[in-house]
């Protein structure tokens, strides 16, 4: 009977694996479950047992050793990722153009299209994007701020 129950919970496993959208990691699940509840039908099986099977009492023993096999063995939902930080959006009140381009309210044109220049080459996404994906999305953002003090002091 061996011979047959191998390889066929070895074919068992390969099709979860197959079917599980987790792949590898979804059969580590089943792990402590299987090495449970075979622990649990070994005992049944095993001669040697704490009270013997002969009374009503024997077969209670079993059966409390198959439920608390099945009970820890059961798998629970795995915790759900916590949602990412909110950040407060920006509202127009809070946007300084002067204060973003570190330049003067009196500058005067050139002054700020340099200031703009030397921002833009100091927050450029291509400038970090060796650095990780993280920063590179802070770089985008810090640039697309700083093109917009730009704009809106290019007007006046």
């Amino acid at each position: 009977m061996l011979r047959f129950l191998v390889p066929a919970l070895g074919l068992a496993a390969l099709y979860y694996v197959w079917r599980h959208p987790d792949g590898w990691a979804g059969l580590t699940k089943l792990v402590r479950p299987v090495l449970l509840l075979m622990a649990a039908l070994l005992y049944l099986r095993a001669p040697i047992d704490v009270i013997p099977d002969g009374t009503l009492i024997g077969f209670l023993d079993d059966l409390l050793v198959l439920l608390a096999a099945l009970y820890f063995g059961r798998s629970t939902p795995s915790a759900a990722p916590p949602p990412p930080p909110v950040r407060p959006a920006r509202t127009v009140v809070d946007f300084d153009p002067y204060g973003v381009l570190g330049v003067a309210p009196n500058a005067s044109q050139i002054e700020i299209a340099r200031a703009f220049r030397d921002k833009m080459k100091q927050y450029h996404p291509d400038r970090v994007s060796g650095l990780g994906d993280e920063l590179q999305k802070v770089a985008h953002e810090k640039s697309i701020e700083i093109r917009r003090a730009y704009d809106a002091l290019k007007k006046k």
